[in-house]
């Protein structure tokens, strides 16, 4: 594992601010709960959930819908998932489910973001009880740091808070246009009925799935 997650569990200095993407740091609790791995290599892993106020990890039945949809609703030319070798990009990572999920099915390479400070130690903590390798995944405080790993994004998948769920989302997708190609695919997890409509300059909407009050919107760049 190397000193990749040497730093899990200590008190981390904020990036250089980018905007709307970062949050300022609360002070940590140890996790007053759990989340699990649905399928994959590491299924049933539980991973740690940081406490405080602005947690929100999706449910691992939303999680698992929405792999089931990745995995059997779209597919590769030769018929393969999407997942499968994918370069995946965990956009608000949180506890890191949604990466470790999508790599524990078959993705090669994920990049975890997550600008909150007292999460992000948790993120790292879930990525090294997870071992993750050093070379298939990275952990960064801002989506700013994406630049460095010199790699294009097949998968985004975007858990904003949902209040301000629109706004981060499209700062990000304009922000980091560059890394994004003309397959990548978007998942956005947003309320059910959260009101979608307008959507993403340049992006097309191709598929929606709801779980409880949870709803996941696919969309791809348009031509």
């Amino acid at each position: 594992m190397g000193d990749a997650w040497a730093w899990a569990g200590r008190r981390i200095r904020p990036a250089t601010p980018d905007g709307l993407l970062v949050a300022t740091a609360r002070s940590f609790n140890r996790a007053p709960g759990t989340v699990r791995i649905t399928g994959g290599t590491i299924k049933g892993r539980k991973l740690d959930v940081p406490a405080g106020d602005g947690v929100r990890p999706t449910t691992d039945r939303a999680r698992e819908t929405l792999f089931n949809v990745l995995t059997n609703r779209f597919r590769k030319p030769g018929g393969s998932s999407v997942l499968a070798g994918a370069r995946v990009l965990d956009a608000f990572a949180g506890t890191g489910a949604m990466g470790l999920e999508a790599w524990s099915r078959g993705a090669d390479f994920v990049a975890f973001v997550e600008a909150q400070s007292t999460h992000f130690a948790t993120l790292c903590d879930n990525l090294r009880a997870a071992k993750l390798p050093t070379d298939a995944g990275t952990a960064l405080r801002n989506h700013e740091g994406l630049k460095t790993t010199d790699r294009s994004i097949d998968i985004i998948i975007a858990d904003p808070p949902y209040e301000q769920g629109q706004a981060l989302l499209t700062a990000l997708l304009a922000r980091q246009s560059a890394l994004w190609h003309a397959d990548t695919l978007l998942v956005w997890e947003h309320p059910r009925g959260g009101g979608t409509e307008a959507g993403f300059d340049g992006w097309e909407p191709v598929h929606q799935t709801l779980s409880g009050k949870t709803a996941f919107s696919f969309f791809t760049q348009g031509t």
